[in-house]
């Protein structure tokens, strides 16, 4: 009963600040068109920096914890490591889906602007890249250790990172189970380096490339 609770607690404490998040980037950010807007850049620029702040300011929900505090300290080998990362996992689907492999499920455009595909791309990956990563791997990942540990904490918030993603009108039942297996690795990764910027740059650069290809 005392697990019960304490999850509860820690349930409602990462729901305040996922609705915090969602409540910027809803606001402030809007769905890039077919044809690339700079201001559709900025306002992810601007919602992330604002997610980021928020993520910083609510550290104080989740304490005590010894690796929560140093989550956001920025560290460009990290960093780099999860772009290396995030290209070495995207490229051999982005390499299928050119090849028409995919193309059971997606059609493929007869033509479209590459430029501004890919900047759109950018955009998109951004925000899902920073927001994503602070809500799952960051405050949910937390949450749960705080009360399971850390094993615990690395299975569930990858299978509710791959549920939650069926709300989306464009995720299938058959996307759950990649998703599942994203949300492991990127949890894996976090818990390996406890810095946040790894798995961001890694989410960012996968979504980006597979993103750039329609």
């Amino acid at each position: 009963m005392k697990i019960v609770v304490a999850l509860g607690k820690q349930g409602l404490k990462t729901l305040l600040v996922w609705l915090m998040i969602m409540l910027i980037i809803g606001l402030i950010t809007t769905e890039p068109t077919s044809v690339f807007k700079a201001q559709d850049l900025l306002r992810a620029v601007v919602g992330v920096i604002l997610s980021l702040l928020v993520y910083r300011y609510s550290l104080w929900l989740f304490q005590p914890s010894a690796f929560l505090a140093s989550s956001l300290h920025f560290n460009l080998r990290f960093f780099w490591q999860g772009t290396l990362l995030g290209t070495a996992l995207a490229t051999p689907l982005l390499l299928l889906q050119i090849s028409g492999w995919f193309n059971i499920h997606f059609a493929q455009p007869e033509s479209f602007d590459l430029v501004h595909t890919i900047l759109n791309a950018l955009t998109l990956s951004l925000v899902a890249g920073v927001t994503e990563e602070l809500m799952f791997r960051g405050a949910l990942l937390h949450a749960i250790e705080k009360v399971l540990g850390t094993w615990w904490a690395w299975w569930l918030q990858a299978i509710l990172f791959g549920v939650l993603h069926y709300i989306r009108p464009d995720v299938m039942l058959v996307d759950i189970i990649p998703l599942v297996f994203m949300g492991l690795l990127f949890g894996a990764a976090y818990i390996l380096t406890r810095n946040l910027w790894f798995t961001i740059a890694a989410h960012m650069f996968y979504d980006w490339i597979i993103l750039s290809y329609p």
